[in-house]
């Protein structure tokens, strides 16, 4: 890095420092050939000793003389002046961060440099790092249950079953590879209720023949394998659990969790976070006062919404954006923080930009 190349080495030649009087004092002329071959006499070399002696003393007392240097110190501190504002400025280029608030570690890189390269990507080796989430629980780590309590004429332990229940139904929506992949979350299709025939005949047709009406990510998370896979082991997982009693023999529990994923595309290239917020409502009845299967469940209601993946219908997979052009509809609406759980899940149909991911 040159701040200041060229300027605090540079020196002056010693004539700049002396004035036309002083020059044309102290110069000899040369002799003439003749004057030449004469050999000085003792009076004149003595005269000529102190003439020489005078111009050295002449010599010191103008360079010792305040009004002589005047110039010379003005020219100096002149450049210093200038070594110290290009400094300054220079600093002031280093340490101020680039348009967007990022820092200049995170510049956009070269024009020579690789144009399919995201000079924002997150890193593999810490792919949640300058996210909320990299502070989230690792998967089913992070879906936590609250103190079981009995409610709806269950007991305390029904209940904890219940919610235990419920836990492993929402892993299996979001937390297996083989599900990112296309296959049912077989938890959900075993746990679901048959004597609820409706609700898994709408399953069915979503996984077997995916519709923007019959769509399977209304039950699951999917990344078409053929254009992206989720990166590493972890999923950072964060939200709550509740439960409330509908009433008697009617329990309903209510989940609402952020699910963070590293995603890359398939073929390789840099990651990119796909965040998924689910809401679901779990009824479990009570066999003795209605018509269900003992130890199965009822899914009354699901949304999701995903920030980070292309919007529009796409045959049932998320599309994640990885820096190229998003194609399907435009944002539309005020853009919306995925992280900000005090806002509903889902406002609103359409797309909305996110304003971080």
């Amino acid at each position: 890095m040159e701040r200041q190349a060229g300027v605090a080495d540079e020196k002056f030649p010693d004539d700049q420092m002396l004035d036309e009087d002083f020059i044309r004092g102290a110069s000899i002329f040369e002799p003439s050939a003749r004057e030449r071959a004469k050999r000085p006499g003792p009076l004149t070399r003595l005269r000529a000793a102190r003439a020489a002696r005078r111009r050295r003393r002449e010599m010191v007392r103008q360079w010792r003389s305040p009004e002589y240097r005047t110039g010379p110190k003005q020219v100096l501190t002149g450049l210093l002046v200038v070594v110290v504002a290009v400094g300054v400025l220079v600093a002031l280029m280093w340490l101020r961060p680039p348009a967007g608030g990022r820092s200049t570690s995170d510049a956009a890189p070269e024009a020579n440099a690789n144009p399919n390269s995201n000079p924002y990507a997150p890193p593999p080796e810490a792919p949640f790092r300058g996210s909320p989430a990299e502070k989230y629980a690792d998967n089913a780590a992070g879906i936590r249950l609250p103190q079981a309590r009995a409610a709806a004429g269950f007991t305390a332990t029904e209940v904890r079953h219940r919610l235990e229940m419920t836990k492993g139904v929402l892993g299996s929506m979001h937390l297996e590879r083989e599900v990112w992949g296309g296959a049912r979350p077989k938890l959900l299709f075993d746990l679901t209720d048959p004597k609820s025939p409706g609700l898994l005949a709408k399953m069915r047709r979503a996984f077997d023949r995916p519709s923007e009406k019959n769509n399977p990510l209304h039950y699951a998370v999917r990344f078409d394998p053929q254009r992206a896979k989720v990166h590493g082991p972890v999923v950072k997982v964060h939200g709550t659990t509740t439960y409330r009693a509908v009433r008697a023999g009617q329990l309903r529990v209510h989940v609402d969790y952020l699910f963070v994923y590293a995603v890359r595309p398939a073929a390789g290239g840099d990651l990119a976070r796909v965040v998924v917020r689910r809401t679901m409502d779990v009824d479990f009845y009570d066999p003795e006062r209605f018509q269900v299967t003992f130890g199965k469940l009822v899914v009354t209601s699901t949304d999701s919404s995903a920030a980070g993946a292309e919007c529009g219908w796409d045959e049932g997979w998320l599309r994640p954006y990885f820096g190229s052009p998003a194609s399907g509809p435009q944002a539309t609406g005020a853009p919306v923080d995925p992280y900000d759980m005090s806002r509903k899940a889902v406002e609103e149909e359409g797309c909305a930009e996110a304003t971080r991911v």
